[in-house]
């Protein structure tokens, strides 16, 4: 009745319910366990609406379905927790555990804050509902796909690779540089208007965002990577830093982007809570994003996708960042309507390349 009440009240997961039932028959999984997984995504999607159920839970224990009330534990429970999977930042270095890096993008909702994403209703991004039911689809298939593992996957940097348009169009790598980290980047792209004038041009004056840490998501599943911004973008992130999480996943944060007063762009990473160093940034190339780039909440095209050069006074041995898979983040065509100083909701991956892994 509970659920049954749930879905009434919200057109959005109704829509959703739709869209998810036609994937029933379809599906690549069996039915007994597409009809455990089906509840899940439907419950996920709810546990990111507003609705006070913080604390109602399904979990998986080897791939069959149960429920369970429980407090600050995952929703899912797969066999990435049996065997939790190897992370390997470069060749050259050994293995560490990282399931507190994979299993939340996968699981992807490890429930441990009393405050959650909201979803933006309001939002006006084409598809929005086909995105997060392939992203849930997603999911479902990749922790179906873990049952049949013999050994844990091996999170290796190495193996992300950057986009082919944008390796032709921004350039490769500086020669003897690694990948040390990718974050899906979520925040807002700020700009100010001369609100005396409704056909001056608004000016950007930087950028603010908490970056979250996708590196085995993108050494793994290039694929889910990929989908994780456009989603990201249909829920609004918390105002309290402590509490922050990327809806719909569960991404650990991993640092932070701004401006310095100057105008130079700043990473700050830390992940887990160790910080590698601040990078100071200048343009060092930069594309247009794809014509088929996702909009922002109000229609706002993409970002460009950036190549960035690492400038003094950095620390922590990064050198290169790209800014690629952009999702809004572009000022209107004019101050028209705008007030002296706004800002655009926007999303991304930024990729971080170091000379000292």
């Amino acid at each position: 009745m509970a659920l049954g009440y749930i879905i009434s009240r919200c057109p959005l997961i109704r829509q959703y319910l739709r869209q998810q039932a036609r994937h029933i028959r379809s599906s690549i999984l069996h039915p007994r366990e597409e009809s455990c997984f089906f509840p899940l995504r439907v419950l996920v999607s709810c546990s990111f609406l507003d609705l006070r159920f913080p604390w109602f839970h399904l979990g998986f224990l080897r791939g069959f379905c149960v429920t369970i009330p429980i407090f600050t534990t995952s929703i899912t429970t797969t066999l990435f927790f049996i065997f939790p999977p190897r992370c390997k930042l470069h060749t050259n270095t050994p293995d560490m555990r990282c399931s507190t890096l994979l299993v939340p993008s996968l699981a992807s909702l490890a429930l441990a804050a009393p405050t959650y994403p909201t979803l933006n209703l309001q939002a006006a991004l084409p598809g929005s509902i086909e995105h997060i039911s392939e992203y849930f689809n997603m999911l479902a298939t990749k922790v179906q796909a873990t049952r049949y593992l013999s050994a844990a996957p091996v999170c290796d940097l190495s193996a992300a690779k950057l986009p082919q348009s944008a390796i032709e169009t921004l350039g490769e790598p500086k020669k003897g540089l690694s990948l040390m980290h990718i974050a899906i980047g979520r925040g807002t792209q700020n700009y100010t208007c001369d609100t005396r004038n409704a056909t001056a041009v608004p000016v950007a004056t930087g950028a603010i965002a908490t970056l979250f840490n996708a590196s085995c998501v993108g050494s793994l599943y290039p694929d889910l990577l990929d989908k994780l911004p456009i989603v990201a973008m249909d829920f609004n992130l918390t105002e309290q830093e402590v509490n922050r999480r990327l809806g719909p996943s569960n991404l650990a944060i991993s640092g932070h982007h701004l401006f310095t007063g100057a105008g130079v762009p700043l990473f700050k990473l830390e992940p887990d809570g160790s910080p590698i160093g601040d990078a100071y940034c200048a343009k060092n190339g930069s594309m247009p994003a794809p014509i088929t780039a996702q909009t922002g909440q109000h229609g706002e095209a993409a970002v460009a996708w950036l190549k960035l050069k690492v400038i003094e006074p950095s620390s922590g041995g990064i050198r290169e960042v790209y800014r690629i898979h952009t999702v809004g983040g572009s000022a209107p065509a004019s101050c028209k309507g705008q007030s002296e100083a706004f800002e655009v909701q926007y999303a991304t991956q930024y990729w971080f390349y170091s000379d000292t892994l």
